[in-house]
């Protein structure tokens, strides 16, 4: 049975509930679990599929419920009306509450957004003539989706049910589809290796900010049905231990996965009734039943399901349902024929890349001074010079990821100083880095389809609503992957987990990525490193395909065989600054190169 049918079967399954459970609290218990699905769902988009610690994430739910709560009592709002905008007020609140902490990594992060928390709660308990205080908010509307007498028999808790089950239906529908689209890409990619995803043309602080108030708007729309269904709000609902459960709620049932933390609501649904019978203990039981699902269920309940899964598949000789690779990425749209390769560009002294003066200290040490030279269209140029000389720093600087202290860089003759790696991703320059750097967890394939976020469709609404130029885009996002993959022959480990390939295969899968932003500048760090003679080889026949297809190449290399004869223009550095630029020829012969790089003996052939 398909994940599509069993999911199909599962809501029919929920939407049916009600004429088996007829216990009121059994009925109430299911209701709250899926009330609190919707806060899980919030919470993974933002923790599971970006990747951010977002510790204070869940209050949100909270915020829906006293908006909608406020608007609905005190503003005199229809009660549908009230969910709706309480719903969008806390996508806001998210949004404000993010953009400053988005400024922060890692635990930083984490610890800031449960600062706003307890801001949050802080403000519940104290703003008396808004919230009531700790006497919190009575006598809330319930919420009725149909008017008295059109019930056709059916109690205000059934309705709500069948309105509970239908809103999640659509929201697992959308977000799936959120999720196959490049923003669901960009988000993955920034979990997975935040600095590689800029460099591909991904804006982490957008994207992130997306993630944070999307997942708000998922919360604060549970919390304002929470409102109107308990019919009472305090700052209880603001609360740690409110915290807790929905993080159990998400790691419990599978995080970073579509149904995980639906799932993990309605097996782990019973927490909010259980602990509010141990008044005094909550919270040590909770933090207890956190670290039990972290130690026991670190895939959660759907990792436990694939796991099985695959077994099954396995031991009945099915392989195709036992793909060892983490790859939420959509794989539906399928080539429908080869995208055609853009026409090898003239070579000739049009500038594509202009390093002027440049000059960069860290404190009291300068580690470039004055370096100026530029790359024409369709060269392959060389930067060379002994270990420390500031290469990786130059290539750092021209790619946004450090500030020149002096100097200004130009990209296609557009000024780049200073500009973010994302935005020098989209002015058509992409980089490979010094050590190996993949999405690890994703597929050969999903690692190539990410990188085409620069020039893929962004349209959200096109995304949801499955446009025809969606559909367009997506297959000829799938040429694109699929050209770069056979370019560096990695078709055959498409479904391979990019940290399961040989060292050179990475290599070659870090070319792919790089391949299908259709830049036409690469800055390659050290491709050669590490490869042996045939890998080397192949890399030198991929770089000079790669020219007359029209890319213009700038490459650090210690291999000088492959920069002798590879590069036409090659440039020197040593400590910090230029001392040699010129054709090979040139440089094999000068005193200063052969005195600080390759030796007295001009060894220029060999493995430098």
């Amino acid at each position: 049975m398909g994940k599509r049918a069993v999911a199909l079967a599962g809501f029919a399954l929920l939407l049916l509930l009600p004429a088996v459970v007829v216990n009121p609290y059994a009925r109430h218990v299911v209701i709250t679990a899926l009330l609190f699905g919707f806060a899980a769902l919030g919470l993974n988009v933002v923790f599971g599929y970006a990747g951010q610690h977002a510790f204070g994430h869940p209050v949100l739910f909270g915020v829906g419920a006293y908006a909608s709560a406020i608007l609905s009592m005190s503003a005199g709002w229809p009660v549908p009306a009230a969910v709706v905008a309480g719903a969008l007020l806390t996508m806001l609140v998210a949004a404000a509450v993010g953009y400053p902490c988005f400024r922060l990594r890692g635990i930083y992060f984490g610890v800031a957004t449960f600062a706003f928390a307890r801001v949050i709660y802080i403000v519940a308990q104290n703003w008396i003539g808004l919230t009531r205080g700790p006497m919190g908010i009575p006598g809330i509307a319930r919420f009725e989706l149909l008017p008295a007498g059109w019930g056709l028999g059916l109690g205000a808790d059934v309705q709500l049910h069948g309105l509970l089950v239908a809103l999640l239906a659509l929201t697992l529908i959308l977000l799936g589809r959120v999720i196959a689209s490049p923003t669901g890409r960009a988000w993955i990619a920034i979990r997975e290796h935040e600095n590689l995803a800029a460099s591909v043309g991904i804006h982490p602080l957008r994207y992130k900010m997306a993630a944070f108030a999307g997942g708000g708007l998922l919360a604060g729309l549970g919390g304002a049905l929470y409102a109107h269904y308990i019919g009472f709000v305090s700052p209880t609902e603001l609360g740690f231990h409110y915290i807790g459960i929905v993080f159990i709620l998400v790691i419990g049932g599978g995080t970073g996965t579509l149904v995980g933390p639906l799932i993990g609501a309605l097996v782990f649904g019973v927490l909010p009734e259980v602990l509010r019978v141990a008044e005094t203990a909550r919270n040590i039981l909770l933090g207890g039943i956190l670290l039990l699902s972290i130690a026991f269920l670190p895939e959660g309940l759907v990792g436990l399901w694939d796991r099985a899964r695959r077994r099954l598949s396995r031991a009945g000789g099915d392989p195709d349902t036992a793909a060892p690779a983490r790859s939420p990425v959509d794989r539906r749209h399928q080539p429908e024929g080869r995208a055609a390769h853009a026409p090898p560009a003239a070579r000739g002294r049009e500038e594509i890349l202009d390093v002027r003066g440049v000059t960069k200290r860290f404190g009291g040490l300068t580690v470039l001074h004055d370096v100026s030279f530029t790359v024409g269209r369709g060269d392959i140029v060389g930067l060379i010079g002994p270990n420390g000389a500031g290469k990786t720093t130059l290539f750092n600087i021209v790619t946004g990821f450090l500030r020149p202290t002096a100097g200004e860089i130009r990209v296609h003759g557009q000024r780049a100083t200073g500009a973010s790696p994302a935005r020098i991703a989209r002015m058509g320059l992409t980089r490979t880095f010094q050590i190996t750097s993949l999405f690890p967890e994703l597929s050969v394939e999903d690692n190539v389809r990410i990188a085409t976020h620069g020039w893929a469709q962004r349209n959200l609404v096109g995304a949801l609503a499955r446009s025809r130029s969606f559909r367009a885009r997506e297959r000829e996002i799938q040429h694109a992957v699929d050209d770069a993959l056979e370019l560096t022959r990695l078709t055959a480990e498409r479904c391979t987990q990019a940290r399961a390939l040989s060292y050179g295969a990475q290599r070659g899968l870090e070319m792919a990525v790089a391949l299908a932003t259709r830049s036409r500048l690469l800055l390659l760090d050290e491709p050669a490193a590490g490869l042996n003679p045939e890998e080397s080889g192949r890399l030198r026949e991929l770089i000079l395909a790669l020219r007359r297809g029209g890319v213009t190449v700038l490459v650090i290399e210690h291999d000088m065989r492959l920069v002798m004869g590879l590069c036409d223009r090659i440039v020197v550095l040593n400590y910090g600054e230029k001392i040699a630029e010129g054709p090979p020829q040139q440089i094999v012969g000068d005193p200063q190169v052969i005195e600080a790089y390759l030796g007295a003996s001009s060894g220029a052939a060999s493995h430098a």
